[in-house]
């Protein structure tokens, strides 16, 4: 992904990030191990603040799931909503995963044309993921 789609896509997030999309930008995955200490226990306060910072941000979406469920080996946040572009909708589901003491942010978007042919793909894709701890 270019970094001028990664500015667009993920305003104000650190680089860091690893993102992969369509040319066109209309699909995408990307995997942000952040900075914010997180252990599992700690996983729903983290939940409740990040739905909070979404649903104000993101004021017109229509949301599918808000929730904490065990998935990976952990308890994770799991977020799926939809929002307004200028000429479609984003179809969003993010994972917030404890991972080695940090907050492993993955998500995956597409535009409301893809959806058909790349949403069940995009979960797919995250629920195929294994996590690793770190052995150090």
């Amino acid at each position: 992904m270019s970094e001028w789609q990664m500015d667009q896509k993920y305003p104000g997030w650190q680089r860091g990030i690893e993102a992969f999309s369509l040319t066109n930008g209309t699909v995408s995955i990307a995997f942000h191990h952040t900075q914010n200490a997180i252990q599992e226990k700690q996983i729903d306060d983290a939940h409740a603040v990040v739905s909070r910072l979404l649903r104000r941000r993101y004021g017109d979406a229509h949301w599918l799931q808000s929730r904490v469920a065990p998935k990976f080996g952990t308890r994770v946040m799991v977020l799926e909503f939809v929002t307004k572009a200028e000429d479609t909708s984003i179809h969003n589901l993010m994972y917030g995963i404890p991972l080695n003491g940090r907050l492993l942010l993955v998500t995956f978007n597409t535009t409301s044309q893809q959806v058909p042919d790349w949403l069940d793909r995009g979960r797919l894709m995250i629920n195929s993921i294994e996590l690793v701890a770190d052995l150090n």
